[in-house]
């Protein structure tokens, strides 16, 4: 039996280098974005910024239920999801990238330092975003393998089996530790910088 990491190599990997790439142009068009519409660009994000509710009006326990429980919901979506053709999955990636880098360039134009926004994002996002990519790596896979048992009536229930697995196993877990990074430590190192 193969280990997870050369399941994932395997069943994903293509997809999963794709995806950081989609993400990644994805985050740089955000925040090119920004300079290019600063007051409409600006303005839609502060008003889905208003929606999201203030980390300092909670407990601890209910940040860290808060944050894990709408990741891993969202990243179970985009995997789940995929069946459709792999297409949710993209969107999905896409979408974050460029809501992140949108964010980012709002931060970037108000006279945030780049020290600010990379405490902001790096210690949670590097265990979060490689979570997010994953799942959505596999919602594509799921989406090929879907595709395939229409086409030649082969088994999908293997594939959908490795998908959960990887979900249960990897993604929850980087969810978890990104979680538990953001509250512990994105937010304590913010409120440090911003005094």
């Amino acid at each position: 039996m193969r280990n997870i990491t050369t399941q994932i190599k395997i069943d994903a990997g293509f997809y999963i280098k794709m995806l950081f790439i989609i993400f990644f142009v994805a985050f740089a068009a955000g925040i090119f974005s920004v300079y290019v519409s600063t007051p409409t660009v600006t303005g839609s994000i502060e008003q889905m910024l208003e929606d999201i509710p203030n980390p300092e009006q909670m407990t601890t326990l209910e940040q860290l239920l808060l944050i894990f429980s709408n990741n891993a919901t969202k990243a179970f979506g985009a995997m789940f999801f995929g069946i459709v053709f792999g297409i949710i999955p993209v969107i999905f990636i896409l979408f974050n990238g460029y809501v992140i880098g949108v964010i980012a360039g709002v931060f970037l134009s108000t006279h945030a330092t780049i020290k600010i926004l990379a405490t902001g994002l790096l210690p949670h996002g590097i265990f979060e975003i490689p979570a997010v990519v994953f799942a959505a790596a596999y919602g594509i896979f799921l989406g090929e393998m879907f595709l395939k048992y229409l086409r030649n009536k082969t088994r999908f229930k293997p594939s959908l089996k490795r998908a959960l697995s990887v979900y249960f196993t990897v993604v929850i877990p980087l969810l978890a530790v990104a979680a538990l990074v953001e509250v512990f430590i994105t937010f304590p190192l913010l409120k440090m910088l911003a005094q």
